[in-house]
């Protein structure tokens, strides 16, 4: 298949993300559908909580804009849309170079988790260059930015990189790439069908958590405090009212635009929110995309 209809120049600061599946059993461009589903779903969530942590004041969106054939390929656009003037930490500069950024740290993750093999490992921080240098069982090193190795230390994404791999078989699909080549150097980064077991499941824990999420406001029980509320990824997910001022909240839920709310988050095994008890909520002063213009 060719481009799909979604016009990728049309997109403000828009990035074409390739992930890949090479081997035999996808030569056809063919590919089952759950797994498909399965490795979307983990680069979505990963990439989401990554922007979540680093890039709070931004709204980031993905959407498959095409399938390739020869092997598997889905193409998968990122943009970011600024609901507040404030930066990325750390690096970037501008908003078309966070989804970069953010990319870049995934396959970086990948990389740690090849260096390290699913074994026990040794760090120490280099201050000269803001790194931090990671030592695996077999003596070897790697330098990462704080970031990776915080996503590394944090298993943050674990169960999502679990999702990408686990399509891989010896012989049948070898090898999963994800790539981003516009706008900058080169990202790239694969995973073996040999590598796969570095990148099994973690072990199940749910848990709660007071933070911040950014999102929208979609549906309201005024008689419950309960309704719906939509995540950056488009995921929508229940809430109750849990703060001192309903009448209050019911002004805020009459906000059309993005909101950020402080909550008690209910978490699954991948830490993916599943149910927030909203103590508060903040309107953000968003933009149009191309008000520039």
């Amino acid at each position: 298949m060719g481009e799909s209809s979604i016009n990728i120049r049309s997109m403000p600061e828009a990035l074409k993300i390739k992930i890949k599946y090479d081997g035999s059993d996808v030569d056809d461009g063919a590919m089952p559908i759950g797994d498909v589903l399965s490795a979307l779903q983990g680069f979505s969530n990963g990439y989401g909580k990554i922007a979540s942590t680093f890039d709070r004041d931004r709204q980031h969106q993905l959407r498959v804009s095409a399938v390739e054939t020869g092997s598997f390929e889905l193409v998968v656009v990122a943009w970011v849309v600024a609901t507040q003037g404030t930066e990325i930490i750390h690096t970037v500069q501008t908003i078309a170079e966070s989804s970069r950024w953010i990319v870049g740290k995934i396959t970086g993750l990948i990389a740690a988790k090849k260096h390290i093999k699913g074994q026990p490992y040794n760090f120490h921080v280099d201050g000269n260059n803001n790194t931090v240098i990671v030592i695996n069982a077999e003596g070897s090193e790697l330098a990462l930015p704080p970031e990776v190795f915080e996503l590394l230390e944090s298993k943050l994404i674990d169960g999502d990189l679990h999702k990408i791999a686990a399509p891989l078989k010896p012989h049948q699909i070898d090898s999963a790439t994800i790539k981003a080549d516009e706008g900058g150097d080169l990202i790239e980064e694969s995973i073996t069908s040999e590598e796969r077991a570095f990148f099994s499941a973690p072990e199940v824990v749910t848990t709660t958590k007071e933070t911040e999420i950014t999102g929208r406001l979609v549906s309201l029980n005024k008689e419950n405090n309960r309704g719906s509320f939509r995540l950056g990824n488009g995921k929508n997910i229940r809430y109750r009212y849990a703060g001192n001022s309903p009448h209050q909240f019911h002004v805020d839920f009459s906000y059309q635009g993005t909101v950020r709310v402080r909550c008690i988050a209910s978490l699954d095994e991948n830490l993916e929110p599943t149910h927030l008890d909203i103590l508060g909520v903040e309107h953000l002063q968003g933009r149009l995309p191309l008000e520039s213009n």
